[in-house]
């Protein structure tokens, strides 16, 4: 895997964890999904078509999950104002013990389904640019906004469905 296959796998985790931390666990509303609730032109569209009895309801991609999370002003994409918010909130969550940093063992008491044991300790390495073996709140900013700006192919500073997918895609050839 070449350096820039590397680094875009790694930002493309980076930005996965920032909205990791949006995720909402509510009942699921009306025209909404269970991790939150729709907003924008897509809640307009839901509310004034309901599905025919027996249609298919289509299914949320985890990708358009993740942009929906990021998007709290509910324009259909993810500004940078958004993605480091949702990087705080991530990292206020990680940090078990309040102390500013976040540890291996922090990580995977959180985030153990998105990767499995034993992947954590690589990730933090790839970010701890003090190398203590811990990711500080500097450290958590500054690796997702470096994931943010990789990911923001067209430099407009907002994040598309379509440049998540991208991201996925160069990721997914990086870590083969």
């Amino acid at each position: 895997m070449d350096a820039r296959n590397h680094a875009f796998a790694r930002c493309f985790w980076l930005l996965a964890m920032a909205a990791a931390g949006c995720t909402r666990s509510a009942p699921a509303p009306a025209g909404g999904s269970a991790s939150g609730p729709m907003r924008g032109p897509a809640q307009a569209t839901a509310a004034a078509m309901p599905a025919p009895a027996g249609a298919a309801v289509p299914v949320e991609t985890p990708l358009a999950r993740l942009l929906r999370q990021l998007d709290r002003d509910g324009d259909g994409r993810a500004s940078r104002d958004e993605q480091a918010g949702a990087a705080r909130q991530t990292f206020q969550a990680m940090d078990g013990d309040h102390d500013g940093q976040v540890t291996a063992a922090e990580m995977d008491a959180v985030r153990r389904d998105l990767y499995g044991a034993g992947r954590t300790a690589t990730a933090i390495a790839q970010v701890d640019a003090d190398h203590d073996g811990r990711i500080s709140a500097a450290e958590h900013a500054d690796a997702t906004g470096q994931g943010f700006e990789q990911t923001d192919m067209d430099h407009d500073g907002f994040l598309t469905l379509q440049e998540l997918q991208a991201a996925e895609a160069a990721a997914r050839k990086a870590t083969r």
